[in-house]
Parts: structure tokens; sequence; C-alpha cells
């Protein structure tokens, strides 16, 4: 959450970036990875 705060305050300078924006771009391969795999390694 400290990445995504920061990226979120640092990507647009004058601007902010929702936190929860940033954390979806980050997460989202992640959550492929475990789509692709189908769930069965980390259960």
């Amino acid at each position: 959450m400290l990445l995504a705060d920061t990226l979120g305050r640092t990507l647009q300078a004058p601007y902010e970036t929702p936190v929860a924006a940033v954390v979806a771009v980050l997460g989202l391969p992640f959550f492929l990875f475990i789509v692709r795999k189908g769930g069965g390694a980390f259960s």
C-alpha cells in the first residue's frame, strides 16, 4: 500500500492518482496468474 500511495502521488506530479487504481494495476498480473493456475496453487 505504501508503494501504491507513493506511485499515486508521483506519477502525475501536480495531481494525485487514486491509490485504488494503482493497486488494481499492480494486482492485475497476480490475479491473472491465479486464474490461469486454477487457484489450486494457493489453497
